[in-house]
């Protein structure tokens, strides 16, 4: 097969960084392997796929029938020739370009194309993705009446039955199609001009990098970028950050202090050349002070699927499935441990609201960290069941956040290089406590093994999963607890 062939997800890619085409094409294993989390992204753009078809059901799945690009050429042209009105993945090729087509439909005025993506509203990529759809269509013999953009309605909430014409928005894109075609045609050359010179493009490392998608290359490019780097100060914008990167400040002890515009930076620069920690002792006192008992540590852990499953949900909701609990009902006492975990294959909402009503008081005063999160899954579940709204709304008015006194910075260390996430403070400053020893070690993680669950048919396997995501969700509020005792230790 010709170097010069593209497809659609190439020419994509060249659309981001012709230097990762060109990659793609001479030094694929330069690759970095999809992790887990991408794998899931994959995964739900199939699921969204599946129930876009049925928007115009009965089509015929062309990629099911075929495994060979020739094959499913073939197919293609035969069951247009035979009358089929919808198809799914019918493929076609021209100019030595080959586009599989989610969704062709015929309909009253002719053929209609439809491009299906997960995501909740439009992208300028998208329209591009659409053009070369066209460019191909056309150039195959193939007259296409109007071209759609099917995305999910972010507005739509779901009740006893999933209503797929108001779950997917429809967008006509027709008149955009056709404007593009001259870039179309102007991209094509381009990316064939690169793709037949011998070495790898001089392309310098950009916001392309991370934009519109991740780079499968990223880390190849970035091979080089010391740690911790420019793009480690806080508070700056990435173009900023890319611009001093290409100037030669590359290490973040390299960047001039006369380019520091707030406080954070300079603890930060400075930390990072002399090794300073710096202590606000009045800010840590001020915020401890806002704490009283009971005190309660609280950490929900949620999945959020494109395909929203339960009654008054919404594509991609946080639908919350655990929490931990750890508590102290007065200086010095014990501190207890609670938590729960739902049954999986069912609404979880309606058994964690129950227990939680059950576990915290009106009374606690409710700690977590990046507390908007919590304070909106309260607020849902008191939505959702009126009989604990009561307690649940008192329980949101409860809530306090953990995470500004070290947004602050009134105790920074080099360690924490910048970040104020959990992840990052803890092992910075309780370094005898870290994640790295668990089976699951972030929150996607815990939605991927919760819905691993269910299909395990191993009792052993099912409760092992269990045991890893209870001990994940217990990790999360004991690292608060400990972090709280740490603030006190040094006031």
């Amino acid at each position: 097969m010709s170097k010069l062939n593209l497809s659609k997800s190439l020419y994509v890619k060249g659309l981001q960084c012709p230097k990762a085409l060109w990659l793609a094409k001479y030094q694929p294993e330069l690759r970095t392997p999809p992790d887990s989390n991408r794998l899931a992204l994959f995964q739900e753009g199939h699921e969204v796929g599946h129930w876009a078809q049925k928007l115009f059901p009965g089509g015929r799945h062309i990629d099911l029938e075929a495994d060979t690009i020739p094959h499913r050429l073939k197919l293609t042209q035969d069951a247009i020739a035979a009358g089929e009105e919808t198809l799914y993945e019918a493929t076609f090729q021209y100019n030595s370009i080959l586009v599989m087509v989610d969704i062709l439909h015929c309909g009253p005025r002719g053929w209609e194309l439809i491009e299906v993506k997960g995501s909740t509203g439009e992208k300028p990529v998208f329209h591009h993705d659409l053009a070369l759809q066209a460019y191909v269509l056309q150039g195959a013999g193939l007259t296409i009446k109007n071209y759609f953009l099917a995305h999910l309605n972010p507005n739509y909430v779901r009740q006893d039955k999933l209503e797929l014409h108001k779950l997917f928005t429809l967008v006509n894109l027709t008149t955009r199609v056709a404007e593009l075609q001259h870039d179309i045609l102007a991209n094509i050359e381009i990316f064939r001009s690169v793709l037949k010179e011998a070495d790898t493009p001089n392309i310098k490392i950009g916001p392309q990098c991370t934009q519109p998608y991740d780079c499968d290359f990223i880390h190849f490019c970035w091979k080089d970028v010391p740690t911790p780097s420019v793009f480690s100060l806080s508070g700056l914008q990435l173009d900023e950050k890319f611009n001093l990167y290409h100037r030669g400040i590359t290490h973040l002890r390299d960047i001039p202090e006369t380019l520091l515009r707030t406080d954070r930076q300079r603890k930060q620069l400075q930390s990072e050349k002399s090794n300073t920690q710096f202590l606000d002792r009045d800010g840590i006192q001020a915020f401890l002070k806002t704490l009283h008992y009971p005190l309660y540590f609280l950490d929900f852990e949620a999945f959020q699927l494109p395909i929203p499953l339960y009654k008054d949900t919404k594509p991609y909701q946080q639908v919350a499935f655990q929490y931990s609990v750890h508590l102290q009902s007065g200086p010095g006492a014990p501190i207890e441990h609670r938590c729960f975990l739902a049954m999986p294959g069912e609404d979880p909402r309606p058994q964690l609201a129950e227990n939680l009503v059950k576990d915290i008081p009106t009374n606690a005063c409710i700690l977590t960290y990046n507390a908007n999160y919590e304070k909106s899954v309260l607020k849902q579940l008191a939505y959702i069941f009126p009989k604990h709204a009561d307690h649940l709304n008192q329980l949101h008015h409860q809530v306090l956040d953990l995470m500004p006194p070290f947004q602050a910075q009134h105790i920074y260390t080099r360690a924490m290089n910048g970040s104020f996430s959990i992840k990052s403070i803890l092992p910075a400053l309780v370094p005898e406590l870290n994640y790295q020893h668990l089976h699951i070690q972030d929150g996607q993680g815990a939605a991927r093994a919760y819905a691993k669950i269910s299909q395990l048919t191993s009792d052993t396997e099912r409760n092992s999963l269990k045991d890893h995501l209870l001990e994940y969700c217990k990790m999360d509020t004991l690292a608060m607890v400990k972090l709280v005792e740490y603030l006190n230790s040094i006031v």
